[in-house]
């Protein structure tokens, strides 16, 4: 109130004012017909300005005379006046339940409808926070529906391109490497064991027994009890003709063996077998010559080994030979050197050795290291593709993973944001209220919607980064298949007989062109780069404007809160009542309440009587 008397407000509503309810104590036992509970007051505030203060000592004379009282009253006894109290639970719950029921409610949340309206500095924030929110929507809407929902197919598309292109080349060298270890099987492996079962096994198998049996011989040329010529004869003929069928298996395991490591150096086909469908003349194209060469100069072991192999069948040959000798002069003289016969069987024997250990290293160190390379060949080259297809398949994984999520959230969480722009526009042309508006953005599926979002963004950059990482890789287990098939020379003689243009490519070349298709596509299609702060704006949009209709929600609350802040229970007291006095008085400036151009007197009462 101003000191002239007047009371002016600078707004409208009730949260610049409290609501003043009008009520007039009842006692028990105070008489007359206005005491019963819930009897509406007698006199409204017209009637007590114009009637009853003109009147007011008649009706205190009368009261005076007329008073029934249970105990003895003055004039003074029942001056009304008013008194100020707060407002206690009990009252509290009262009052809200006949604010309730009187349908303040309503009024109440129509007019903080038309106050935030009709307050251009109150709307305009709304409008501005809404109208941020829906240019902070668009671009995530359209990263939605258009960018990443593209850029997701695209990448489809390029890897199962890429996938079927290199499995397609990758299939075909694992055709050749397959080929090839056949053919080094049957051509060459086949070749060693069918000359091992003709001449090589028997060269030294045995030959403690032959030992003994040559000495045994040797020995009964010159033994007395023999005196018969024709069985000293018999003996000599039986040690050369084991003598010379033992030199002949010498000489054809020396020309097996030779021709073996020359077809083994040469990677000439001894032996024809049919791969597949593959024609027998193509063998000779696929034979891993180079392989073969360097299987016999790798290692000090394999040349030293097989190129002594032959020596030892040659020494084996010469003590032979001298067995054949000591024989015949043992038999033309009749005596026998028994030192010369033990050094003979102790340097056959030691050759013999020699030859099965030269021989067993020779075939460890050259022919079986070479098969070795070459199925050791096709294992890296299948262990390659399996790292190729384990980062191809990590990227389509990926890919549909995030299409999955995209397609949910652009059914759910896109479709409800969109709603609720939607809302927020009808709000903003005034054709929904603001409550509602409020209801959608402050609700709990419009929280999880947000909570869902940033949980999905947040998976798109950690997907993003990982496609990103994976895209390198993959372009890695690509090279690594394409290297191993520019590397391998042994395989150069059978592209170029097959006319298999693309393994003959320049490989520097071709390696670039994969590097650069699959950086292109690393870079160009790279979610971090498309998300940007697109998911930050909208999210710091939504907890503005959320942040404010939760306030404008709560402010829509009548509760106790609510009555002890705005609403003012206006009692009215009699001064005296017969054995005690009320004294409840609290300053609280009521008049706010009021909008009038004149002092006025608010005042209660309570009297008998109708003015």
């Amino acid at each position: 109130m101003r000191q002239d008397g007047y009371v002016q407000l600078e707004g409208l509503g009730a949260d610049h004012g409290l609501r003043l309810i009008l009520n007039v104590e009842q006692y028990e036992y105070m008489p007359g017909p206005n005491n019963a509970a819930d009897y509406p007051p007698v006199c409204t505030l017209q009637q007590h300005q114009d009637c009853y203060l003109p009147r007011k000592a008649q009706i205190l004379e009368l009261v005076r005379k007329t008073c029934v009282c249970p105990v003895p009253c003055k004039s003074l006894l029942f001056e009304p006046t008013i008194s100020y109290a707060t407002i206690s639970t009990y009252a509290a719950e009262s009052l809200l339940s006949r604010i309730l029921d009187s349908g303040v409610q309503e009024r109440f949340i129509r007019a903080r409808e038309v106050t935030n309206r009709i307050q251009l500095k109150v709307f305009k924030t709304t409008r501005d926070l809404l109208i941020n929110l829906e240019n902070s929507f668009r671009p995530v809407k359209s990263f939605f529906d258009v960018d990443l929902a593209n850029r997701i197919n695209s990448q489809i598309e390029i890897i199962s391109n890429l996938y079927n292109t290199t499995k397609e080349q990758w299939a075909l060298k694992e055709h050749l490497n397959k080929y090839q270890i056949y053919v080094t099987e049957k051509c060459f492996i086949r070749l060693r064991e069918g000359m091992e079962e003709r001449t090589l096994r028997y060269i030294c198998f045995d030959f403690i027994s032959f030992i003994s049996r040559m000495e045994e011989q040797i020995r009964s040329l010159v033994k007395p009890e023999i005196i018969d010529k024709n069985l000293t004869d018999m003996i000599y003929f039986l040690i050369n003709r084991d003598s010379k069928e033992y030199m002949n298996k010498n000489v054809k395991a020396l020309q097996n063996f030779t021709e073996l490591m020359g077809a083994f150096a040469n990677g000439t086909l001894l032996f024809h077998y049919k791969y597949l469908n593959i024609p027998m003349w193509h063998n000779k194209y696929i034979v891993p010559r180079q392989l073969f060469n360097r299987s016999i100069t790798y290692s000090s072991n394999s040349i030293n080994h097989c190129h002594t192999v032959s020596k030892y069948i040659n020494k084996i040959r010469e003590y032979i030979e001298d067995y054949m000798k000591i024989a015949n002069d043992t038999y033309q003289t009749g005596k026998l050197n028994m030192s010369r016969l033990d050094i003979i069987s102790y340097r056959y024997a030691k050759a013999c050795r020699g030859f099965n250990f030269r021989k067993s290293a020779c075939y460890y160190f050259c022919i079986d290291w070479a098969l070795e390379e070459v199925k050791k060949k096709e294992v890296d080259f299948q262990m390659l593709w399996n790292d190729y297809e384990n980062v191809a398949n990590d990227i389509m994984l990926n890919l549909n993973n995030v299409n999955s999520l995209l397609s949910s959230v652009q059914a759910n969480i896109i479709a409800d944001l969109d709603a609720g722009i939607k809302l927020a526009n009808d709000y903003l042309n005034d054709t929904i209220s603001k409550r509602r508006l409020a209801s959608m953005l402050s609700s709990q599926k419009t929280n999880e919607d947000v909570n869902n979002l940033k949980a999905f963004f947040s998976e798109v950059r950690s997907r993003g980064t990982l496609l990103y990482d994976n895209w390198k890789k993959l372009s890695q287990a690509s090279v690594a298949i394409w290297k191993s098939i520019f590397t391998d020379e042994d395989c150069f003689e059978y592209y170029k007989f097959a006319n298999i243009t693309q393994f003959q490519e320049n490989p520097d070349d071709k390696i670039n062109e994969i590097e650069r298709t699959h950086e292109d596509v690393r870079n160009v299609y790279d979610f971090r780069h498309l998300i940007g702060n697109k998911d930050r704006d909208l999210f710091q949009a939504l907890e503005n404007i959320i942040q404010v209709m939760n306030a404008y929600k709560e402010s829509l609350k009548i509760d106790d809160k609510f009555l002890r802040k705005n609403i003012l229970e206006l009692a009215v007291f009699y001064r005296q009542l017969s054995y005690e006095e009320m004294r409840h008085q609290i300053a609280y400036n009521f008049f706010s309440l009021l909008y009038c151009r004149y002092q006025c007197q608010w005042i209660s009462y309570h009297t008998p009587t109708q003015s």
